[in-house]
Formats: structure tokens, C-alpha cells, sequence
């Protein structure tokens, strides 16, 4: 095993998500091999070790679109030496005022573990757009994320990392007062496809 021992590698990767060769993996278990779980695929595979290979997710995290809600994550500074994000160096957070599942709990504990395919799908920034998230909302009642840092309910409410920022009707957003500022993270996204969306508040 190179670049690391063992013991470096526990303290440092075991039970983490990071990056393996630009995908997001699970570190499941550290040995003479590594055992690592592919988040998109679900598949487990061993590899050996190598820190050319293994990188820290220094993308921004975001909304978890899993079980009929969106789960907002977010990194807290913590002093550990973990390389990969785990339970430890992150927040979760659900929409305030949105409809919650009555397992929402449950639903916290499978985001809280980094192991389904949602949350690998959140670190390679795939969300619907912005009115095929309000139908999906709307089907089943509950939240859907279309961007790491924006969300929509089947209320048409609109959500900021957790917090209600604003409405959606009539395919426009109406950001709330305080909330104006937003306008300028929208245009991060695909300004082409959202540009007719937006709309300040009166």
C-alpha cells in the first residue's frame, strides 16, 4: 500500500466520501485493500490505495433530492484531520414551513449516512430544472431541489439552504423582500433556461 499507511489512511479516509477518480465513493472499509462503494452505480469494488486517486470533495455540497423531500448539506468546520466529508464535518438541514414526510427522520439518517445514489448525484450537480422540480413536488406532495442551493415544494414555496425565501406561481419566482440578493446565485445556473422565471418582488 503506497503514499500512506494504513493507520493515516483510517484517520484520514475510512468511512468518509470522497472522490475516486472524479466520482463520488463511500470508504467503507480500510485494509490491505480499500473496499469502496460507488454512489451512483452502488457497486463495491477494492482498490488499492493511492492519493493521486483519492481527493477530497473540495466542490460545494447541496440539496438531496431523496424520498420525496430535499435535504440540504453543508460543511461545518470541525478540527479533524478527515480528508473525505462524513456525519462529522457536515450539517443537514430540511426546509423550514415545507411539507415534511412522516419519515423524515429516517430520511435525515440515510442522507446523515452518504451512501445512497441521491447523494452522489448531489455532489455531480444533477437537479431537474426548475418547473420539472415543481411538478415532481407537486406528484407527491412534497420538496424537490433544482440546484445545491435552491428548492421548490408542492406549495410553490421557494427554499435557500433551508430557509423560505420566496414564492413560485405562474412559472415566476417572487423572491421576499429581504431576499432580493438571491437573484444574483440564480445566475449561476442556467441563466437561458431560468431567465424568464425570475422576477423581482413589487
Amino acid at each position: 500500500m503506497a503514499d500512506l499507511s494504513v493507520t493515516d489512511i483510517i484517520q484520514q479516509f475510512d468511512k468518509t466520501v470522497i472522490l475516486y477518480k472524479g466520482r463520488p465513493h463511500k470508504v467503507k472499509q480500510v485494509g490491505k485493500v480499500i473496499k469502496l462503494l460507488d454512489l451512483i452505480s452502488q457497486k463495491e469494488k477494492l482498490v488499492e490505495f493511492s492519493l493521486k486517486d483519492f481527493n477530497s470533495p473540495a466542490l460545494r455540497l447541496g440539496y438531496v433530492n431523496v424520498d420525496e423531500t430535499a435535504i440540504y448539506v453543508a460543511r461545518k468546520p470541525v478540527r479533524m484531520m478527515k480528508v473525505g466529508i462524513d456525519f462529522h464535518n457536515c450539517v443537514f438541514v430540511t426546509c423550514e414551513d415545507s411539507t415534511c414526510p412522516n419519515n423524515i427522520k429516517a430520511i435525515r439518517d440515510k442522507v446523515t449516512l452518504m451512501e445512497c445514489p441521491e447523494f452522489g448525484l448531489m455532489m455531480l450537480g444533477h437537479y431537474p430544472n426548475l418547473e420539472q422540480a415543481f411538478e415532481r413536488a407537486c406528484s407527491f406532495e412534497g420538496c424537490v431541489a433544482f440546484d445545491k442551493q435552491f428548492a421548490v415544494d408542492s406549495q410553490g414555496y421557494i427554499f435557500f439552504k433551508g430557509n423560505h425565501v420566496g414564492r413560485y406561481k405562474n412559472k415566476a419566482i417572487t423572491f421576499k423582500p429581504d431576499y432580493h440578493y438571491l437573484n444574483f446565485f440564480l445566475g449561476e445556473m442556467d441563466e437561458k433556461a431560468l431567465r424568464s422565471a425570475f422576477k423581482e418582488a413589487a
